[in-house]
């Protein structure tokens, strides 16, 4: 599904939540991203609007100590950041209200201690992109859109779980790489 913002598309595009939100006229790159869990795996994906051939997936390990949906929401923002330019602002649209608050809490108190953390090796990748982000100038902004409304960016970002079995997340680059 592609995004159209010409002739009578135009008027339906803009008619979706991204729309009312202005997330198509944004002047860095808009990003939406997703995470599932389909039979003990859990994979990631996302796309980009204004590289509509910038497709992203990943398979997230780690099935054996249990499944959520969060670690591969999670590695859809942390694959994201990192395939984003630095100095780029960054609009992400996530369904994932825990991913969104698990993000809004960094660094915010004594409970946000990475060590406790099931998923401190992709929370680690998503703090180190977001500070060079920092550093750079770029801004960064989370948006939470509403889960199975249809909207095109997060439908298309959808990981196909049967594509990602010879891939994994590797906590030591905080990329995925090929199973080996």
């Amino acid at each position: 599904m592609n995004v159209v913002l010409q002739g009578l598309e135009h008027h339906f595009w803009r008619g979706t939540e991204s729309g009312w939100l202005g997330c198509y006229d944004f002047a860095g790159e808009t990003w939406a991203g997703d995470g599932s869990v389909h039979k003990c795996a859990m994979g990631a994906g996302s796309v980009c609007l204004q590289r509509p051939g910038c497709s992203l997936i990943v398979r997230v390990d780690r099935e054996e100590e249990g499944v959520s949906s969060l670690r591969p929401e999670l590695a859809a923002i942390a694959r994201t950041l990192q395939a984003t330019p630095e100095e780029s602002d960054l609009l992400y649209l996530c369904d994932s209200e825990a991913s969104l608050n698990k993000m809004s809490r960094m660094g915010s108190g004594p409970r946000t201690m990475l060590a406790w953390d099931a998923n401190a090796d992709i929370m680690i990748s998503i703090i180190e992109c977001v500070r060079a982000r920092v550093l750079r100038g770029a801004r960064t902004f989370m948006i939470k859109i509403k889960v199975h409304r249809g909207e095109p960016l997060n439908e298309k970002a959808k990981p196909k779980l049967r594509t990602l079995d010879n891939y994994h997340w590797n906590v030591i680059s905080g990329q995925h790489s090929p199973k080996g």
